[in-house]
């Protein structure tokens, strides 16, 4: 009973992260999400940078959170970002700092792009 609430658990991290990921990379280009997305950026930003200067810079909790579930599982030898979890299952290996950078860069220019419209247009809800 208790595996099949870990491995229940586990699909609904794996769709969550999958919604975290896709929402901060399209959800910008509709008018009427941008609000939420300057919240769900920001909540990146913050697990990224404040929970990364104690954890590690790029520290996500909830891949943290997700790791533990795996674990429990029995999954080891876990890579460090969601990311590079998810391209190994399409059988694509780069290099991690490689796809951290990307990451990176790609997470920079949507928070900056997020915050230039909310300070643009925080009078009018974006």
């Amino acid at each position: 009973m208790q595996e099949i609430f870990y491995t229940a658990l586990n699909i609904f991290l794996d769709v969550l992260h999958l919604f975290v990921i896709t929402f901060n990379l399209v959800a910008l280009t509709k008018k009427n999400m941008r609000q939420y997305h300057f919240i769900l950026i920001n909540i990146t930003a913050f697990s990224w940078l404040i929970l990364g200067y104690f954890y590690g810079w790029g520290y996500c909790f909830l891949t943290d959170i997700h790791w533990y579930i795996k674990g429990v599982l029995g999954e080891i030898n876990l890579p460090s970002s969601y990311i590079t979890y998810l391209m190994s299952w399409f059988s694509i290996s780069i290099n991690q700092d490689f796809v951290d950078l990307v990451t990176a860069l790609i997470f920079s220019l949507l928070f900056f792009t997020s915050w230039i419209f909310f300070l643009k247009n925080k009078k009018s809800n974006f």
